[in-house]
């Protein structure tokens, strides 16, 4: 299969929010993201476009999707990438649509993104769910779009492992029976609390934090400890302390 005009001009668009949503597609970059999806998603591949090289290291893996297979060169490649150095290989899907249910989130924890727009935070943020075995990440309907390009890189291939879903704020509270923590710079150390088994964690805005309404529905508001000068924690760096407590104290 050859990368035509009318598939470059096609895949191009799935850069941008309205035609991923139109097309009901989202598009992946880089081996160890593709080859994770190929593994665990196989059937929501739409096309695999790599290079040459990319065909010498993964013969048989390629093979099994050879009628969606597009071969090309490195400029090829860079026409269709949303990145400024391409790397090898490029992959079409169809995204999950999870259906959440408080029925789920009450038997562990889960994240609520509250308005995270840095695509790098949200995507860090769904790798550390990945990592500590968080099933479900929620995000506020003003947050990043979880299948922004920069999110799939940042998230490295958790999109495949953890649930997500866009939740509004004033359903947020419906969603849960156990209990709803929001982080927040004054609070209960994190570190001195007895933990609870399961709840929703709410990670806030990267420079507004935590809204009102959400913070006036919590049932604790934490903290992490601060030893230094620095104002404020990253978004995604409280959430991988916060995270890392969590497991410590539920394992």
């Amino acid at each position: 299969m050859n990368l035509t005009n009318e598939l470059r001009k096609y895949i191009k668009s799935l850069q941008a929010l309205k035609y991923r949503q139109k097309y009901n597609k989202y598009i992946a970059e880089g081996p160890k993201i593709c080859l994770e999806i190929m593994e665990y998603a196989k059937a929501d591949i739409e096309y695999l476009v790599c290079t040459n090289e990319m065909q010498e290291l993964y013969p048989n893996r390629l093979a099994q999707l050879s009628g969606k297979t597009i071969t090309c060169n490195d400029k090829e490649l860079k026409s269709i990438s949303s990145q400024k150095n391409p790397n090898k290989i490029l992959i079409v899907a169809t995204p999950k649509h999870h259906v959440v249910s408080s029925d789920e989130l009450d038997a562990s924890w889960a994240l609520y993104l509250d308005k995270i727009q840095d695509p790098g935070n949200m995507g860090t943020i769904m790798r550390i769910a990945d990592w500590f075995g968080i099933s479900w990440v929620l995000a506020s309907e003003d947050s990043c779009e979880f299948y922004n390009p920069k999110v799939i890189q940042s998230a490295m291939g958790a999109h495949l492992r953890v649930k997500f879903s866009v939740v509004k704020v004033d359903e947020l509270v419906t969603l849960d029976k156990t209990g709803i923590y929001s982080l927040a710079l004054d609070g209960e150390d994190m570190s001195e609390i007895e933990m609870p088994s399961s709840g929703i964690l709410v990670v806030g805005n990267e420079s507004r934090g935590v809204r009102r309404e959400i913070m006036d529905s919590s049932n604790a508001i934490w903290t992490i400890y601060k030893k230094g000068g620095a104002e404020s924690l990253n978004a995604s760096v409280a959430c991988g302390i916060s995270c890392y407590l969590i497991s410590l104290a539920t394992r």
